[in-house]
């Protein structure tokens, strides 16, 4: 299995983390995105310590390790506890990361309202909202304060690419979610301002987004190339985040192979072994076309 290239836990059919690391195991998948959706358990350290010297790679995504009270991450949030709580998750996630040897953490974008968790992938555009503009500098701070932070630690920090689709638009127009479009992405880096941050492109968020608000994907990539850092890599119908499997055919597969410096982290769902295997086998040759 090539260095660059990664699955995501969310590809297993398991949410189970010591179930997946033995199935990653008995498979010769070495290298794990650690992601959210795992159910808790309360040796979920130990489970990951256990197998980091025989052969297993990680990467920290976002919300792990998962917590013992559910709350939905939201580093843009206004009210405070859960603004604080968000930092504090991340924080700790920088030491796992730093422990396990991870080249980089990487969180999701801010909300702009109230975010619960029955809001996840569902309608949320009328939520009790915030200012979006408010949002966004809380944001800048959250993301300034931890890339602080992972370069203490000599870490990179990648900030993922968000998701807007048609039924979460209001008035035609994006208020609820931040570091959606190319503009956003480069005003972050820019206020932000540290060597250290990077973009994580999640390729499925990119296909809904550029075809809710109109824009044309291939040139957002070519915008923000210089900062990319890795892909989430899944394929969808262009109206929703799927999380689907592909193929070589797949639109994006082209842009795969001109940034093969990037890290490449399936993030196709609830798939057996023999699928995550093949889809493996379509990227890997990427890294030496």
């Amino acid at each position: 299995m090539n260095n660059n290239v990664f699955v995501s836990t969310g590809a297993f059919k398991t949410k189970n983390l010591n179930e997946i690391i033995k199935s990653c195991l008995d498979n010769g998948f070495y290298n794990l995105e650690l992601s959210s959706g795992l159910d808790y358990i309360s040796d979920t350290l130990e489970s990951i310590k256990q197998h980091r010297n025989n052969s297993m790679r990680y990467l920290i995504h976002n919300y792990f390790p998962p917590p013992t009270q559910p709350f939905v991450l939201n580093l843009a949030a206004e009210e405070q506890d859960i603004l604080q709580k968000s930092r504090n998750h991340c924080l700790k996630a920088i030491d796992l990361s730093f422990e396990l040897g991870s080249e980089f953490y990487s969180i999701h974008s801010g909300f702009a309202f109230k975010a619960e968790l029955q809001h996840l992938g569902n309608n949320f555009k009328n939520v009790n909202r915030t200012s979006y503009e408010k949002a966004y500098e809380t944001f800048v701070e959250s993301v300034r304060i931890l890339a602080d932070y992972s370069s203490s630690k000599n870490k990179k920090l990648v900030v993922e690419n968000n998701v807007i689709t048609r039924l979460n638009l209001v008035n035609d127009r994006n208020v609820l979610l931040l570091m959606v479009t190319a503009d956003d992405l480069i005003r972050l880096h820019k206020d932000v301002s540290k060597d250290n941050l990077g973009f994580l492109i999640d390729l499925g968020h990119l296909n809904v987004s550029s075809n809710t608000l109109s824009f044309d994907k291939f040139k957002f990539i070519d915008r923000v190339k210089d900062y990319i850092v890795a892909f989430h890599i899944s394929d969808n119908n262009g109206e929703e985040d799927q999380n689907l499997q592909f193929d070589n055919s797949a639109w994006f597969m082209p842009i795969l192979k001109d940034l093969s410096f990037a890290t490449m982290i399936i993030e196709a769902y609830k798939m057996e072994a023999l699928k995550i295997q093949e889809l493996i086998q379509i990227i890997e040759p990427i890294f030496t076309s």
